[in-house]
């Protein structure tokens, strides 16, 4: 096939006036030579201080303030632990609340899958999620500039053209606020945990101590079933009175039978609560220590869900400062900082004196402003709002327990004496034909309702323990 020759001379023409443009490092080069624009003093810029990788918390961060066990009582229960079979031998005793607490702890597969997401924030970077486009936008930019400068002039040139406050630094407190916030999301999961242990510990002690009151409710029930029978043989007592003590002794027996329901439940929280099947074998708790007194706690500093709303807060502010670092403009209407940059690049900027037109995505990153300052509000309003309710929640525990601690002393000091002395006086009155069956009857329920109370008021002071955990996030100072 024969070229006509207009097109061999069109050809060449074409050729011989295109000219291969410069690579970017010589392009960056001509516009430092060029008079008409004032070049950025790439070598007169400081290294920006670029926010380091959050550190790691450690297993005693988690614990600190919440556990009643000590960080090294908890490593050390988790080495024996690491046997085949030791936690089984290790529930071949009672354990205690505050072993419970730990052994959950240990055994959580919640609170490893909370480790793997505060794990994930510390690495992942995953706080660009919810900034929409504002991060990407920055990584844009920033990769622009390495590919036609290289990284460290790249980093230099950043510093020059939003010096203070440093992207890279604000992004880098962003990541450390989200990592900070899943830690805090973490140590909520520890403090609920230690919380249902402590109320599960409670349940099986009330549970050995009803089962306690019945047996020797159903021996005095035994008894005093003899005795009405004897007196009804002797011609003393009616039938009414013995079927009324047999159908009480009945009764006992029927409460017996359901504890057997309540205790299975029981194994099968504590079998949960350590990550076990549901029948596994355990021996449950025949009493608990008093919990202590607890020590005055600042519940600002230390309520876990206040510090989330503190940190989210914090978050949101350091997203207005960096959506206004990339985005705030320049006394010449219609740039903005990341457009300084583009004043150096002659093929940007060819003519002296004009002002630069803004990006197409600048109105984009305007409304990101706005977006970022309108969450920034609304954080500081839920972190006012959660502070109140944290604050009531904590008053409402408190008065809590101080209300379970004073029935439960009346229990002990007044109810239940008074309640022994009364069987006493009618056992006796009756057995002397001074009273009938029905004031006998009468204060054996009396004294069995006062045991079972007592057995109630120290569950629920220990229920209130708990909750006041969860009201003030910690367990001291």
């Amino acid at each position: 096939m024969k070229i006509p020759g207009y097109l061999i001379l069109l050809l060449m023409a074409a050729c011989a006036a295109t000219v291969e443009q410069p690579p970017a490092p010589e392009r960056l080069a001509v516009a430092q030579r060029s008079d008409e624009v004032p070049p950025i003093a790439l070598e007169s810029v400081p290294e920006p201080q670029v926010a380091p990788l959050p550190a790691p918390h450690s297993r005693a961060d988690e614990t600190r303030g919440i556990l009643e066990l000590d960080p090294s009582g908890i490593a050390r229960l988790g080495g024996n632990l690491a046997e085949k079979g030791a936690l089984d031998r290790l529930l071949e005793q009672p354990p205690t609340a505050a072993s419970l607490e730990a052994l959950s702890y240990l055994r959580s597969p919640d609170l490893r899958a909370a480790r793997d997401r505060v794990e994930a924030s510390r690495t992942g970077f995953t706080q660009a999620a919810d900034l929409a486009q504002l991060v990407q936008l920055y990584r844009a930019f920033a990769t622009d500039l390495r590919v036609r400068v290289g990284p460290e002039r790249s980093r230099r040139a950043t510093a020059s053209i939003a010096p203070s406050p440093n992207v890279d630094s604000l992004t880098g407190e962003i990541v450390r606020l989200s990592v900070a916030t899943a830690f805090e999301r973490l140590r909520i999961e520890v403090r609920d945990l230690a919380a249902t242990a402590r109320r599960a510990h409670a349940d099986a002690v009330r549970l050995t101590e009803a089962r306690a009151i019945l047996r020797e409710d159903l021996a005095l029930q035994e008894g005093l079933v003899r005795v009405v029978r004897a007196r009804f043989e002797a011609g003393t007592s009616n039938q009414a009175a013995l079927l009324a003590f047999e159908a009480r002794r009945e009764k006992v027996r029927t409460g017996l039978a359901l504890l057997e329901q309540t205790e299975r439940a029981v194994r099968a929280e504590w079998n949960r609560l350590l990550h076990r099947a549901p029948d596994a074998p355990l021996t449950l708790p025949t009493s608990e220590p008093e919990p202590s007194p607890g020590v005055a706690v600042d519940v600002e500093a230390h309520n876990q869900e206040i510090r989330v709303a503190r940190q989210t807060r914090d978050r949101a502010a350091t997203a207005v400062r960096l959506a206004e670092t990339m985005t705030l403009p320049r006394f010449d209407l219609g740039s903005s900082r990341f457009e300084r940059e583009r004043a150096s690049d002659p093929h940007a900027f060819p003519e002296p004196g004009r002002m630069m037109p803004p990006r197409a995505d600048f109105g984009v990153r305007e409304a990101q402003v706005q977006e970022m300052r309108a969450r920034a509000a609304a954080a500081e309003a839920a972190l006012d709002a959660r502070t109140d309710g944290a604050l009531a929640h904590a008053r409402g525990a408190t008065a809590g327990v101080e209300k379970a601690r004073l029935t439960l002393e009346l229990f002990e000091r007044e109810i239940l004496p008074r309640r022994e002395q009364a069987l006493e006086s009618a056992r006796g009155a009756y057995e002397g034909n001074r009273s009938g069956y029905l004031d006998l009857q009468d204060a054996a329920e009396r004294l069995l309702a006062a045991r079972l109370g007592r057995a109630d008021a120290r569950r629920d002071y220990q229920y209130a323990n708990a909750e006041l955990l969860r009201a003030t996030g910690a367990r001291e100072e």
